[in-house]
Parts: structure tokens; sequence; C-alpha cells
């Protein structure tokens, strides 16, 4: 009995690995290890159940299927061998596809190379890494509001080709406009963004990068951002700096904020008031068992702002409202009644829908008054991994976040033609409400309103993804644990 229980746990675990192995870039795109451990050890609830469905679906029924048919082989073979004793080689068969399949996966999602570079010290972070003091932040007179649009897998490729995309059509011509009304810092001379580095590339990585200037990484044996556990608590936020100036601030967003530890980040990043689904269906907005995709969608995401940011103007203190949007998340996108089909691809429908809510939604804030306070950051959270769209691309093209900065102070005279990553965004968030940073740095940013060099143009692509990738004892001691 034991070795039919032995081959039935062999043949799961090789199925499992062997599935998951296509269904996750058939899923989720150009996933790596950073991705994979992060989300492996984190909690999964408030998840999309879509991708729960997919998973059992495409995984989870296979590999029980394969593991039924070993246990019925196993019997097969005991009962003819026993009691002489099964051959060793007969014993040693089930260990075969389960470690042909882990090797398989090992190397298809470069555990190798992530491994190496974990295991050796790299002091790239230490160097560069920078924490202005209280002192040397300094705010104008008249504190500005901030509202800070992270939307979802917005990437400037969304774009047509004339326009600096990567696409034949321009799918996304109200964000094209409104990157030619604002200020667009881009990697071209037309339409373009910051590039993608490692452990940036899912969403909280994404805001903990643009809002904390940091890569997302879990150091081994460290223990991962649960219910309440420390985020990064030797970091310095940019919701951090904005409570500490006064501000009331706000996370809203349609899905589980405790999802991957993003309500932690943001409470313990700057005091944030949380707004998610749990909160709309707590406030009866929503029923209590409503559910699309990942929570609800962005038409009712707009219109919970909209009240929001009512109520935060009408406050005495000047606030800090950060939003992300769900219905662009791989796979497929949500298309909600609001989209037409314009475009031959689901994706690109969502995408196209996406772009109309937030023009109409700019429009609707900068009809208020408190818009002449406010400075609007709008930029995508990370690449998108929808594969179907990915495809649509040529790989010669260098996929690149999209961004824009409406309402900012400085005048943007350098924001053409620029190599930057996500990281330079929060020094330069701060520096478009007004804010004076000595030395123009912030964490691993630099301010692109100014002319300092960003790490990227200092080093290239390949020296700053090695640089992020090794492991470091500044990373683990200072900023992980604190």
């Amino acid at each position: 009995m034991l070795f039919i229980f032995y081959a039935a746990t062999a043949a799961l675990a090789a199925a499992l690995i062997f599935c998951a192995s296509f269904w996750l870039p058939a899923t989720f795109g150009q996933v790596d290890a950073d991705q994979i451990l992060f989300q492996a050890r984190v909690p999964a609830k408030g998840a999309d159940p879509a991708l729960v469905r997919s998973f059992v679906a495409r995984c989870l029924l296979p590999a029980l299927a394969v593991a039924a048919a070993a246990a019925i082989a196993a019997a097969v073979a005991w009962q003819r061998h026993h009691p002489s004793g099964l051959p060793a080689i007969i014993l040693a068969l089930p260990l075969v596809p389960a470690g042909a399949a882990a090797a398989f996966f090992l190397r298809r999602f470069g555990f190798i190379a992530y491994s190496r570079a974990a295991t050796a010290e790299n002091s790239f972070i230490a160097g560069h890494y920078r924490l202005p003091s209280p002192g040397e932040l300094v705010f104008p007179s008249r504190r500005r509001n901030l509202l800070y649009i992270f939307l979802e897998s917005m990437e400037s490729s969304f774009a047509g080709q004339a326009e600096g995309g990567a696409l034949p059509g321009n799918v996304i011509p109200e964000l094209t406009a409104l990157a030619a009304r604002g200020v667009n810092f881009s990697h071209t001379g037309g339409l373009g963004g910051a590039a993608a580095v490692r452990q940036t590339g899912w969403t909280v990585a994404g805001m903990c990068a643009q809002h904390a200037a940091l890569p997302l990484k879990v150091p081994f044996g460290e223990k991962v951002h649960g219910a309440g556990s420390p985020f990064l608590p030797g970091a310095v936020a940019l919701g951090d700096v904005l409570a500490a100036a006064g501000y009331n601030q706000t996370l809203l967003l349609g899905s589980d904020a405790a999802y991957s530890g993003r309500s932690n980040f943001y409470s313990q990043h700057g005091n944030f008031r949380l707004f998610d689904s749990r909160a709309a269906a707590a406030a009866g907005l929503i029923p209590p068992n409503y559910r699309v995709r990942w929570g609800f969608e962005d038409e009712k995401l707009y219109a919970y702002a909209k009240e929001e940011l009512l109520r935060l103007a009408a406050a005495k203190e000047p606030f800090h409202l950060t939003m992300l949007t769900v219905d662009t998340h791989t796979p497929g996108g949500y298309r909600c009644p609001l989209c037409p089909d314009l475009w031959p691809h689901r994706y690109l429908n969502a995408l196209a829908c996406a772009d109309r809510q937030i023009a109409d939604f700019i429009r609707w804030v900068l009809a208020r008054d408190f818009a002449a306070d406010t400075t609007i950051v709008v930029a995508g959270d990370h690449l998108s991994m929808e594969p179907s769209l990915v495809k649509l691309i040529d790989k010669n093209y260098q996929r690149t976040v999209y961004n824009v900065f409406l309402g900012a102070v400085p005048a943007a005279s350098n924001h053409k033609n620029r190599r930057f990553t996500v990281f330079d965004l929060l020094p330069t968030t701060l520096a478009a409400m007004g804010v004076k940073i000595a030395g123009e740095r912030f964490g691993l940013g630099v301010n692109l309103f100014c002319g300092a060099p960003t790490l990227l143009e200092t080093y290239g692509l390949e020296t700053l993804n090695r640089g992020l990738s090794g492991r470091s004892d500044y990373y683990r001691q200072k900023l992980f644990r604190a």
C-alpha cells in the first residue's frame, strides 16, 4: 500500500509541475522565478476565482487523473511481484517523471540563474539606495494634493506605431492625447515610458517600485507578507513622506486590498484609509456576494473615486488618493457594458474601454475646483502579462510602462529620450508636487525633471537587473527586517 501511495504522489507532483509549466505562461505571460516565488508564498485569498478555476481545470484535474492511473499501475505491479518484492527499477520509476518535470520547470522559469544570484552577495542596492532626511524634502508653502492612478497593465506599447506604440492602430487614443497634454517621460522622442526591471513586474511589486523606489524581494528564510506582517519596515515610501506633511490619504481599489500584502504596505507606510471590495460590501455599495473577476469593476471604482475626492477635498488638509484599476488584468481583461466592440481582440477592447473611462474621469477631476491645487499622475503598474496580446508586438520593440504627469509644478525640458525605470517615478512625483529634493534622488530613483542621470542611464539594463537580482544583506537587514 505504501508503494501505491508513493507512486501516486510522485505522479501527481510530476503532472502538476508539468502542467503548471505551460499554464503559467499561457495565463500570465513571461513570468519568472521572482514572481513565482513571491506569489507562492503569499496568501491567495482575494484572487480572481477565474484563475483558480483555470488552474483546477488545466492543472489539478489532469494531474489527479495521472495520479489515479499511476496508482492503478502500482497496484498491478504490487500484485505481480508481492511477496518476492518489487525490483529496484520499479521502485525508482516514479521518481523519473517527477525529477524531469521539476528540472523542466526550474529551467523554464530561470530558477537556476535566480539561485546563483540569490546566494552571492551584491552591494548594488546598498551602494545606490538613498533615503533623504526630512530636512532634505522641502514642500511648497501651499501643499498640492496628489491623485495617483495605477492603470492595470497599461503600456505605452498599446498606442499606434505612428504615435510611438507597437500596434498598427492606436488602442489608447485618449491616453495618447493625455500624454501630449501633460508631461510624458519617454524613452523615445514620441510616446514612451519606463523600462521594466526585475522584481517590479506584478501589481504589488509595481506599486512598491513606484511608491518606495525599491524592488520587491523576499530573501530566503524570511517570512512573507501575510496579514498584518511588516512590509519593508525600514523603507520610506511616498505615503510616509506625505503623512509626515499632514496629508489625508486613501487607497482605493476594486479588489481585496489584503491580496499580496497591499493593505500592509499602504497601512504601514502612510496610514492610508483603505477602500476595497470588502469595504464596498461592508458599506452596502455592493451586495455581500458581489464578484466581478477580482472584486468590482472599474465603472464602480471611478464612481466611488469621485465621492472620495469630494470628501477629501472638503477637508482642510491636503489629500493624496491612490487608485488601482483592474479591468485590464490578464487573462483577457474584463469587458463591461461600457465596452463597444471596436477591435478584433477581446483584450484590445478591454484596453480601449479603460482608455475611455480614465479620460472621462480625468475630465471630471479637471472640472472640479480642487483641480487647480492637484497634481495627477497616471501610470501603468507593470507591463501587461496578456500572452495573446504580447504575440502581436514585435519582439524588437521595447515595451515600456505608461506614465503622464498633469498639473506638474516644474517645467519639463528633458522628458524625451530618457532611459529610466519605475523607481524614478517616486522622486519625480514629489518634484511634480513642488517638493524640493536635496540631491534629486530618493530610494533607487532620480527626479526626472532634473538632468541627473538615472541608474538605467548609468549602468544599462543588464547590469541594473543583475544588481537588483543579487542577494542584498542591506535589503534584508535595513529594509526588509529593520
